[in-house]
C-alpha cells in the first residue's frame, strides 16, 4: 500500500511541474488603423460643429459692447450721444432680440439646421453692418434687437447640428461649452474696445461676423439632410464613419421615419390651448422681464455710467 502511495505522490508532483505558456498575437496594423479611424470621426464631428458654433463670438462682441462704449456715448459731445435713460433701453434690446428669435427656433429653413445657422449668422451680420451706419439711437436699437433674434433663433440651430453630427455623449459635451464661445466674444470686447472709437469697434466686429457667416455656409451636411435630398447610400456611409457604434441601416430608418412623421411643433396658438405650455410661457415672460429690470444688463449699464453722474 505504501509504495502505491509513493506512485501516487510522485505522479501528482510531476504533472503538477507541467508549465502551460499561452501566445497572444496582436496586429499592430489593425490597432493602428482603428485608432486613426477613430481620430478621424472624431475630428470630423468636433470641428464642423465647432464651426458652426462661432456665432457666439459676435453676439459675446455685442453683449459686451456696452461696457467700453457707454462712457463715451453719454459725453455730451459724443459723435452719437444717448441718454442715461436710453442706455438701458439699448441694453435690454438684445436679450428682447435673443427672447424673440427663440421663439421661431423651432422652424427649420427646408427642414434644415444648417440653413438655419446661416439664417442667424446672417442676421448678425446684419445687426452689426446697422451699428456700424447708425446715425442716432434707433439705429443702435435696431442692431441690437436684429443681432438678438439672429443668435436667438440660431442657438436651438447649433445644437440641433450639433446633436445630428455627433454621438450622444460628444453632443452633450460639446453643447455644454456653447456659452465659451460668447464669453469669448464677450472678453474680446472688454480687450479691444478701451482701444478703438464707437465706429471702428463695429466695423472689426462685422469683418468677425462676416467671416463667421462665410464659415457657415460651407458647414457639411448632417445624415438627416441627405436622407431628405434622397441621397440614401452617402447618408449611410456617413453615418459608419461619423457614429461607429450604431448601425447604419437602423439609424438611417429612425432618421427617415423621423422625417416621415412630421412632428409637430408648438406654436403661438397651442401655448394658450395647453395649460402646460401656457404655464411654461408665462414662466418664460416673467423671468426675461425680472432679467431686463434687476439682471446683468442694468446692472452693467448704471455701474459704467455712476462715474460720469456722482
Amino acid at each position: 500500500m505504501d509504495s502505491n502511495l509513493n506512485k501516487d505522490r510522485n505522479g501528482s508532483e510531476r504533472a503538477t511541474d507541467i508549465e502551460t505558456t499561452y501566445t497572444f498575437e496582436i496586429d499592430e496594423d489593425n490597432l493602428f488603423q482603428d485608432l486613426r479611424n477613430k481620430m478621424k470621426s472624431d475630428i470630423w464631428q468636433i470641428f464642423p460643429s465647432s464651426c458652426a458654433s462661432l456665432a457666439g463670438i459676435p453676439f459675446g462682441l455685442m453683449l459686451g459692447w456696452p461696457s467700453p462704449t457707454y462712457p463715451t456715448l453719454l459725453q455730451p459731445d459724443s459723435e452719437l450721444p444717448i441718454s442715461l435713460d436710453q442706455s438701458a433701453l439699448i441694453a435690454g434690446f438684445l436679450m428682447l432680440g435673443v427672447s424673440l428669435g427663440t421663439l421661431f427656433s423651432s422652424r427649420q429653413i427646408a427642414s434644415c439646421s444648417k440653413y438655419g445657422i446661416i439664417l442667424g449668422n446672417t442676421l448678425i451680420v446684419v445687426g452689426w453692418a446697422l451699428m456700424s451706419q447708425s446715425k442716432n439711437v434707433y439705429w443702435l436699437l435696431g442692431s441690437r434687437i436684429v443681432l438678438g433674434t439672429g443668435y436667438g433663433y440660431a442657438l436651438v440651430q447649433i445644437k440641433t447640428y450639433i446633436k445630428e453630427m455627433t454621438e450622444e455623449e460628444l453632443s452633450d459635451a460639446l453643447v455644454k461649452v456653447l456659452a465659451c464661445y460668447t464669453l469669448t466674444g464677450f472678453t474680446a470686447a472688454y480687450v479691444i474696445g478701451p482701444f478703438v472709437d464707437f465706429y471702428l469697434f463695429s466695423v472689426i466686429a462685422l469683418i468677425v461676423s462676416v467671416f463667421i457667416l462665410f464659415i457657415a455656409i460651407f458647414l457639411p451636411s448632417t445624415p438627416k439632410e441627405l436622407i431628405r435630398s434622397k441621397r440614401i447610400s452617402d447618408a449611410k456611409r456617413l453615418i459608419a464613419f461619423l457614429k461607429p457604434s450604431l448601425d447604419p441601416q437602423i439609424e438611417a430608418v429612425k432618421i427617415t421615419e423621423s422625417i416621415d412623421s412630421h412632428d409637430s411643433t408648438n406654436t403661438l396658438m397651442d401655448i394658450y390651448s395647453n395649460n402646460t405650455l401656457k404655464y411654461n410661457f408665462l414662466k418664460f415672460t416673467l423671468l426675461v422681464f425680472c432679467q431686463q429690470y434687476s439682471g446683468i444688463p442694468p446692472t452693467l449699464v448704471y455701474t459704467q455710467a455712476m462715474p460720469f453722474y456722482f
